[in-house]
């Protein structure tokens, strides 16, 4: 998941202070989104990857087409990975930080 804010201030220093923005979140991923495209065009598609057994997981679930659903590992061990975005007042990225802990729950000889 990925959460997005975008500053409605021009500039802001990281010293801990709380400045107003703009947020949204969205399913975002380069794999998740590969693999909806490449299933809307050619049909089956494995998407290898692992979500937590969470609300954010199962949100990511749903998106998917249910053929899809057998390669994903849910579990229990880690949250889903989510990304948060800041992006100042002109749209340019100015740090993004996020928690890949999940990808951890996939084993090398389940992928084989």
């Amino acid at each position: 998941m990925d959460g997005t804010h975008s500053l409605c201030w021009a500039s802001c220093d990281l010293n801990g202070g709380t400045y107003h923005a703009e947020q949204y979140s969205s399913a975002g991923g380069v794999a998740r989104n590969i693999a909806e495209a490449i299933y809307k065009m050619y049909g089956n598609v494995h998407l290898i990857t692992a979500v937590g057994n969470d609300r954010n997981g199962e949100y990511i679930r749903q998106l998917l087409p249910k053929q899809c659903d057998s390669s994903i590992i849910k579990t229990n061990d880690y949250a889903t990975c989510n990304f948060s975005l800041l992006h100042d007042r002109q749209g340019d990225c100015r740090i993004i930080v996020g928690d890949m802990n999940a990808i951890q729950a996939i084993d090398p000889e389940w992928v084989s």
